[in-house]
């Protein structure tokens, strides 16, 4: 592998080595404004602002700029490893769990990542896990928006103006991503006792 230290974080590497993002358009055959003055820039300055990658060279920021390295035909670019670090901290308030609802299904009805999915288990490219991770601001939001889903599914038909109620809440971020699994968790098991309570009566008149 040919890669050199530029400094402690930034490394210089192959454009041949890193892969585009999968999920990335190119927006060169759109012929669009930005990406040719960004292409301008860096055929006079070159690639001043590192491409972030994950350990198996999938690019997660920077796919223009590869792309455009590409079509300069540089050979290499400088590049830093994505890390994991405080994934848990980061800020997603701009996203309202409704819309990361959507956001995971539309992982898993297009790339087929699903709430038990591992890129090195299913062959689930890597950069989809990280930028799920991303999207929803670390893996225990993932673990739970995908609980609120799979809550929310069973017991909407019983209970449609709680959930209403319940998402309302929790995209003005009047209540947590914690709070609202424990508003989910409440109506279902009122829904499971109330059935328990159908079906004994069921049998007893049976």
């Amino acid at each position: 592998m040919n890669y050199n230290n530029l400094n402690n974080n930034v490394l210089t590497m192959e454009v041949t080595k890193l892969k585009l993002n999968p999920i990335w358009t190119n927006k060169s055959a759109l012929n669009n404004w930005s990406f040719s003055c960004l292409m301008t820039e860096i055929s006079v300055y070159g690639i001043l602002k590192p491409i972030v990658i994950t350990d198996d060279f999938v690019v997660i920021d920077g796919n223009c700029r590869l792309q455009i390295a590409k079509e300069l035909k540089i050979e290499n670019v400088p590049i830093v490893f994505h890390q994991d670090n405080n994934l848990d901290d980061l800020d997603t308030a701009n996203l309202k769990p409704s819309t990361l609802i959507n956001l995971l299904q539309v992982f898993e009805l297009k790339y087929g990542l699903k709430s038990n999915s591992r890129y090195n288990k299913d062959n689930i490219p890597k950069v989809l896990i990280v930028l799920r991770k991303l999207i929803c601001g670390g893996d225990k939001n993932v673990r739970q928006l995908y609980k609120l889903k799979e809550i929310n599914d069973k017991v909407k038909k019983s209970y449609p103006i709680e959930c209403i109620d319940i998402w309302e809440k929790l995209d003005t971020y009047e209540i947590t991503l914690e709070e609202g699994l424990y508003m989910m968790n409440e109506l279902e098991e009122r829904r499971t006792t109330i059935n328990f309570k159908y079906e004994s009566d069921y049998r007893m008149v049976a």
